[in-house]
């Protein structure tokens, strides 16, 4: 389920970052604050939501494996 949830944030970033509608407008100064924002806010670094997120998602898939319940980890 976390990892859903990673997956969407993504998608949703991107899309408010760079509009498909406007892909064909636009220029390296879009993909540069792209890369800035995504730096920012969606790379698994400390004090970030999605940094949060993957860390739950690892500890949880930790947690399922130690416990032998393999069917919730993969």
């Amino acid at each position: 389920m976390l990892a859903s949830i990673v997956y969407c944030v993504r998608v949703l970033a991107v899309e408010k970052l760079l509009p498909a509608a406007e892909r064909d407008e636009q220029t390296n100064k879009n993909r540069d604050r792209f890369l800035a924002e995504r730096q920012k806010f969606l790379a698994d670094r400390f004090f970030s939501l999605i940094s949060e997120i993957i860390s739950l998602l690892a500890y949880s898939k930790s947690v399922a494996l130690a416990a032998s319940n393999l069917g919730n980890a993969y």
